[in-house]
This record gives structure tokens, C-alpha cells and sequence, in this order.
């Protein structure tokens, strides 16, 4: 099963980063605004722990306008 998760914000982000925790798909994600940066390095999330947790989508595809 294969999900496109489109948006280029933190609710988007955050929603795909949960889906791919799953194992259940790959997530892709469409974005904008820094699509090299996200491409590279993916999406850091900060919780109230000290700990990082990253979300390295399968594949970052730019968007379009």
C-alpha cells in the first residue's frame, strides 16, 4: 500500500511522519518550500523530551504551483 501525504506544513508533516511510524505504507511527501532540505534530511520533530525524532519519508516529490 503506498500513501501521498500532501502539504507543505507541520499538521501534514506530523500526520505522515505517524503513518510511516506504522510500518503499514510507504509515505511520500509533496512539498514546497524547502523541498531540497526536506529531500536530504528529512523532517526533525521536537517533543517535550530531549529527544529528536525524524521523519525520512521513502520519497520527497516538489510541488508544483
Amino acid at each position: 500500500m503506498n500513501v501521498v501525504a500532501v502539504g507543505g506544513n507541520a499538521v501534514s508533516a506530523f500526520l505522515s511522519w505517524r503513518l510511516q511510524a506504522t510500518n503499514a505504507c510507504d509515505v511520500t511527501l509533496v512539498w514546497k518550500t524547502g523541498f531540497e532540505h526536506v529531500s536530504q534530511y528529512g523532517i526533525s520533530f521536537k517533543y517535550a523530551s530531549p529527544r529528536r525524532r525524524l521523519l525520512a519519508p521513502v520519497t520527497v516529490t516538489v510541488a508544483f504551483n
